[in-house]
């Protein structure tokens, strides 16, 4: 199944509680290519589980069968970055139209509460960076206490910095069953179609998984995913579930 595909001024027209979409060119491929240069030199100089900055930190995922890197940016006004957070600020927006808030709902003020146990909803960016065939990311879900929808921005882009790597969401009640051969087709996939600069949102608590991806030319195959879930942090109340 494919996604509702809108833009920026049709906002009105979806229930991001129990429906998946896109919403195209919520950034500009410039500002996109931008932010990945600045991660990528993040990455390079800064060694995994090493705080930067404040509560700044790059780390791999190896657990549960995933496989991919992650920056955690819970000191986001100390990187000096204007346009990354800018970027954040872009997903903040949208989810007040959307119908989300956060506890102070005031983001110049929660970009510096670095705090890894808040026990209110606070911001939480982050960025998913995965590489070649190594990366994916299994079927999990989330608590739906924590946010009714998440949002994530496409910073890179499908058929040139990546083949694969496509976001399926499970959308029939239940546990996705991984011996079915029609599984893909009782998921909304976001596939080329979602692209960068792009921002997709699906119902929290669906069961969801990211597929491998692989080499495009020249790039080195990457699909680098900016997200910003909204919730306490370390609540051990609220825990992922994953098959």
């Amino acid at each position: 199944m494919k996604p509702k595909i809108i833009t920026l001024d049709k906002l009105d027209t979806v229930d991001p509680a129990s429906e998946c979409f896109i919403v195209k060119n919520t950034l500009s491929k410039e500002e996109c290519k931008s932010i990945v240069d600045f991660l990528h030199v993040f990455m390079m100089q800064n060694d995994e589980n090493v705080r930067y900055r404040g509560e700044n930190w790059h780390y791999f995922v190896r657990s549960n069968n995933n496989y991919f890197d992650s920056f955690l940016f819970n000191d986001l006004s100390s990187l000096g970055s204007s346009l990354l957070t800018s970027a954040y600020f872009n997903l903040f927006k949208l989810y007040n139209t959307l119908g989300e808030s956060t506890f102070y709902n005031d983001f110049g003020r929660e970009i510096t509460i670095s705090d890894f146990t808040t026990t209110f909803k606070v911001i939480n960016p982050l960025v998913f960076w995965y590489l070649n065939s190594r990366s994916k990311f299994g079927f999990h879900k989330h608590d739906v206490r924590s946010q009714k929808f998440q949002l994530l921005t496409n910073l890179t882009q499908p058929g040139y910095d990546y083949l694969g790597g496509e976001t399926w969401v499970y959308m029939s009640k239940g546990k996705p069953d991984l011996s079915d051969c029609n599984l893909k087709d009782k998921c909304v996939v976001f596939d080329e179609d979602f692209e960068i600069g792009d921002t997709f949102s699906f119902p929290y608590d669906r069961w969801h998984k990211v597929e491998s991806s692989f080499d495009a030319s020249y790039t080195g195959g990457k699909r680098i995913s900016l997200l910003m879930p909204l919730g306490a942090r370390n609540n051990t109340n609220y825990k992922n579930e994953y098959l």
